[in-house]
């Protein structure tokens, strides 16, 4: 639907938009939570949040049109064939790769776990990480869609991932705190600017007829071989430590 709302042009700004509100959820949440803990019983917690979701729903079926006006019939030969060639199962393979790699890092436990067991960073220093490193992806957000419209969904898409890997190796190596939560901010920067970059990325190499079925399947590969992540970090840690 995002993809179908904008001109091709202008899909970096909107996927940059929606991760933003998304990066702000997940950086204003915990800190309201860190604040109504304390002074809220949990089940009342559960009712608020479940209150505010009921709102959200009611504000999309208001408020969300369809895009996809112009039905046509879809060659169902066709489809299949574009789902399943060298071309599309390379891209699939390095988008699970990537989702691999986001459950190894930004998206599992385990950037806390090594925060802890090998930086020695107590809970409030590691919320500290978390909350400074979503700051900077929110003002990144900003004006990332422009960024990705610029040079290509595809270049920024393989830069960031880059990017990732590397300032991910820099922060496991630093010592003060202080370059710990500068490199941390960066790596998260390159983190959303993933995000932002797979969504106009799918929307690139898809065409409006077949856009549902091609990125089901990619979503489909790319959540299996992801959820591999957690089993995989575990098993890594167990045989060779934190450091692996």
């Amino acid at each position: 639907m995002i993809a179908e709302s904008v001109p091709k042009n202008k899909r970096g700004i909107a996927y940059g938009g929606f991760e933003l509100f998304v990066i702000l959820g997940i950086t204003i949440g915990p800190a309201i939570g860190m604040i109504l803990i304390p002074r809220v019983e949990i089940r009342y917690l559960f009712y608020f949040t479940s209150f505010v979701t009921f709102l959200c729903a009611i504000a999309r079926i208001l408020w969300l049109k369809e895009t996809h006006h112009f039905r046509t019939k879809i060659n169902k030969f066709d489809s299949f064939k574009s789902l399943f060639n060298k071309k599309m199962l390379l891209t699939v393979l390095a988008l699970s790769s990537l989702f691999l790699l986001f459950n190894l890092t930004t998206h599992g436990p385990f950037i806390s776990l090594y925060a802890n067991e090998v930086m020695n960073l107590d809970k409030s220093k590691i919320n500290l990480l978390f909350a400074l490193g979503g700051l900077a992806a929110v003002i990144y957000s900003l004006w990332g869609g422009k960024i990705i419209d610029k040079w290509g969904s595809k270049k920024m898409l393989i830069y960031s991932a880059s990017g990732l890997g590397i300032f991910l190796i820099f922060w496991s190596l630093s010592s003060p705190l202080w370059s710990a939560i500068i490199l941390f901010a960066i790596l998260y920067i390159f983190s959303q600017s993933c995000h932002i970059a797979y969504g106009s990325f799918l929307a690139d190499i898809t065409h409006q007829q077949s856009r549902g079925l091609v990125i089901g399947f990619i979503g489909t590969c790319t959540g299996l071989i992801g959820s591999i992540g957690p089993s995989l970090g575990g098993y890594l840690k167990f045989q060779f430590g934190p450091m692996s």
